[in-house]
């Protein structure tokens, strides 16, 4: 019993961790860079349902303004907010993740809403993803 006390403490203090580092540096350093691409999120989501390989050549690693249609407004299970424009409700999208404190910068979205996102494309996982996003102003 002491063991698994040990091992969830452990576990949470890992996730408490991860779910509180400074990813302000890292956004503040993806948001200084210059704009490589703009791409409607359908034309992102069709050239990664194409060929993943030549997308990621092409858009992975790159900062991109992403428009279209807020599907979804949520929070991932470490708590990070994220806005899915694109796709349709339940299916695709691009995933954009925005840092602590940006979520200001959102609360008045609704779905349906058409956006423009700016952020680093991280390639495919399960969906498209994009991390230190802001809203664009363009």
């Amino acid at each position: 019993m002491g063991n698994l006390i040990k091992a969830i403490i452990i576990v949470v203090t890992i996730i408490f961790i991860i779910n509180h580092l400074d990813t302000d540096y890292g956004t503040q350093k993806i948001q200084s860079r210059q704009l490589d691409y703009k791409v409607s999120a359908n034309y992102l989501l069709d050239m990664y349902e194409k060929n993943e390989v030549s997308a990621d050549v092409k858009c992975k690693g790159k900062i991109i303004l992403v428009s279209g249609t807020v599907t979804n407004i949520g929070k991932d299970p470490l708590g990070i907010s994220y806005i899915t424009i694109g796709g349709t409700r339940f299916f695709g999208g691009v995933r954009c993740h925005f840092s602590r404190g940006e979520e200001k910068d959102f609360v008045d979205l609704q779905m349906g809403q058409e956006i423009g996102i700016i952020g680093l494309c991280e390639g495919k996982h399960i969906s498209v993803s994009m991390k230190g996003c802001r809203l664009s102003k363009q």
